[in-house]
């Protein structure tokens, strides 16, 4: 018998509840960021005159890096998450087989 009060199953359920909250909040922020957020600093950045062409280029490339990582940590969040499920699955049975 399973002594932590936790099946498999409801770990399976509290994965795809945390994924499902994780979606809804990347989709508003991504929308933030992508249509408000992104175009507002590059405008920012080539009005600003302060900075030169290789700086106002720097800026610019940081930005863009900036926005691969917002781009990929969906990815990384849903294979972290895959993980733990596996494994704690993994450990659970290992559990209910003593």
């Amino acid at each position: 018998m399973n002594k932590k009060g936790q099946s498999s199953g409801f770990t399976y359920i509290v994965a795809l509840l945390v994924l499902g909250v994780l979606a809804i909040l990347f989709m508003v922020f991504n929308q933030a960021i992508g249509e408000y957020i992104l175009p507002l600093s590059k405008t920012m950045v080539n009005a600003s005159p302060y900075l030169n062409a290789t700086e106002n280029a720097d800026t610019l490339s940081f930005i863009d890096k900036g926005s691969f990582f917002w781009d990929i940590i969906p990815i990384v969040f849903f294979l972290l998450i895959m993980v733990y499920v596996v494994v704690n699955t993994m450990i659970k049975n290992k559990d209910e087989m003593k």
